[in-house]
């Protein structure tokens, strides 16, 4: 049993800030799939996928970022998850908008999300894949950043473009590990076009499995 996660925060007034780009691409995921997050439990939105002989989880916590990890270590426990079947999909301010990065254990990096989820489920040795969101002006700055949405078309395209790169990676991981991913998606840039875009495989193993 595997388990993806996408952090943000819970109401209609954050629905659109960059904080939740983790919730933006679990929802993608779920579209993709053909699924619901309807079920609640453990403070989370969630559903359960059996595709072929993949078996996951999808979770949105809705505990408010700083406190995602009590929902992630209350699923881990309930389902018997190892750190290692877990891929928490986070915005990070240390990329340029549109740049993915997946490492497969780490810190936190100054991200309250990330650092809740290791304090809870006792480590840090679990992947994390990190969707850039840019970077604020001032240090000052940062939480109004962060909870601020994409400005001007061409720095939304290139969001909505990271989130259906980031979906497919998390299928990837799905399917494949932590290594796939990171071969085929760190360090993308913005200006590779869909013909060399690494989604086909993704597609191919959810098709493979059904």
């Amino acid at each position: 049993m595997k388990l993806v996660v996408g952090l943000g925060n819970p109401g209609s007034e954050y629905e659109q800030t960059k904080h939740n780009v983790g919730f933006w691409v679990v929802d993608a995921l779920a579209r993709q799939l053909a699924v619901e997050l309807m079920k609640k439990k453990f403070d989370a939105l969630w559903t359960q996928i059996r595709n072929g002989e993949q078996n996951f989880l999808l979770i949105k916590p809705m505990t408010y970022m700083n406190r995602s990890g009590f929902a992630v270590a209350n699923f881990m426990r309930f389902f018997k998850i190892a750190h290692a079947d877990l891929l928490v999909i986070v915005d990070d301010v240390h990329l340029p908008v549109g740049s993915l990065r997946l490492r497969p254990a780490g810190s936190a990096g100054g991200h309250n999300g990330l650092r809740s989820i290791i304090e809870q489920v006792g480590g840090d040795q679990f992947a994390r894949l990190r969707c850039g969101i840019g970077r604020a002006e001032r240090a000052a700055d940062l939480a109004g950043y962060v909870l601020s949405g994409f400005c001007g078309a061409t720095e939304r395209a290139h969001a909505q473009a990271m989130v259906q790169r980031a979906r497919d990676a998390a299928l990837v991981w799905i399917a494949e590990g932590s290594g796939a991913v990171m071969n085929r998606y760190n360090g993308m840039t913005i200006e590779q076009n869909d013909e060399t875009r690494p989604r086909s495989r993704a597609k191919e193993e959810r098709t493979d499995g059904e």
